[in-house]
């Protein structure tokens, strides 16, 4: 019985030494060879890659440039030649009467004037406003005259009355014609009306 026992022994040594190579070769990690001897290497894995997304950016509409407006101003006005004819204008007093719609005024004159450093001679006086201008005070006293009317206002119709030493000398009814003004630029303040007429005081023989 003796004789038996190391046999045994040594089985049991064997049977484990197998167990333990087994084990070990099992559990071989990824970096270790393999049969052939090659080294094996991980495999890569996939990784996202970064992609680009379209963003909507919202526009203003478009905006028109601001109107530009320069500040000149301007005025209603009217004038109304008179034209003496061939005959020019013979000396006297004389009244001048204007109606514009239905505004009245009565201007007074006196012919020869008494020279350019006197001033205006000829006076007027109304509920509208209107000048006679005067024409020839520095020249020989035949050749002294009057006109034309100025009114600061754009009457649509003008009645003109002209008296000489309190006789009827002259008479006519203007239709103006207006001009629209706009000094300032289109769509700018202000707006104003010149107009243009004339009266022939020559008793038809006027140019």
């Amino acid at each position: 019985m003796h004789s038996k026992v190391p046999v045994l022994l040594a089985l049991g040594s064997a049977a484990l030494l197998a167990c333990t190579v087994t084990a070990t070769t099992t559990n071989r990690g990824p970096d270790e060879s393999g049969d052939d001897g090659a080294v094996s290497k991980p495999k890569p894995t996939a990784t996202a890659e970064p992609t680009a997304t379209a963003t909507s950016v919202p526009t203003s509409a478009p905006t028109s440039a601001p109107k530009m407006c320069t500040k000149m101003g301007c005025m209603d006005g009217l004038t109304i030649d008179i034209d003496p004819g061939k005959g020019g204008t013979p000396k006297g007093s004389y009244t001048i009467e204007v109606d514009a719609d239905g505004k009245k005024a009565t201007c007074q004159i006196k012919l020869p004037y008494q020279g350019c450093e006197r001033g205006p001679a000829t006076k007027c006086s109304g509920d509208v406003k209107v000048e006679v201008m005067e024409s020839g005070c520095d020249k020989p006293a035949k050749e002294h005259t009057f006109g034309p009317l100025k009114f600061m206002s754009a009457p649509a119709t003008v009645k003109v009355v002209i008296k000489k030493d309190n006789k009827p000398f002259a008479e006519s009814t203007v239709t103006p014609d207006y001009k629209t003004l706009q000094p300032n630029g289109p769509d700018c303040d202000p707006v104003c009306k010149q107009g243009q007429g004339k009266v022939c005081a020559g008793r038809g023989l006027c140019n």
